[in-house]
């Protein structure tokens, strides 16, 4: 698996500290990592980071809200091997 390919945690900000923008929001940046065109990848209506297509090869990310950076990197953490249950 590529780097975080299967991460489906609820992370919405990057490791800089930039608030995540929807997926399947075009605004305040438009791209085309959209469910219809990604469907294995985890994208919907949230705004929760991804290793999605290209971009996500190097690991998980997000489109930010920040109108001045694009997309940036989230930390998720090192990957387990099974996740512990909320509650």
């Amino acid at each position: 698996l590529e780097r975080g390919a299967d991460y489906r945690g609820l992370r919405n900000m990057t490791a800089r500290g930039h608030a995540c923008q929807r997926w399947t929001s075009q605004a305040p940046h438009a791209h085309d990592y959209v469910p219809s065109r990604l469907p294995h990848a985890g994208l919907g209506a949230h705004n929760y980071c991804r290793a999605a297509g290209q971009l996500g090869r190097s690991g998980a990310f997000c489109f930010t809200t920040d109108a001045r950076v694009k997309w940036d990197f989230c930390d998720i953490g090192a990957r387990r091997e099974h996740c512990s249950a909320p509650g």
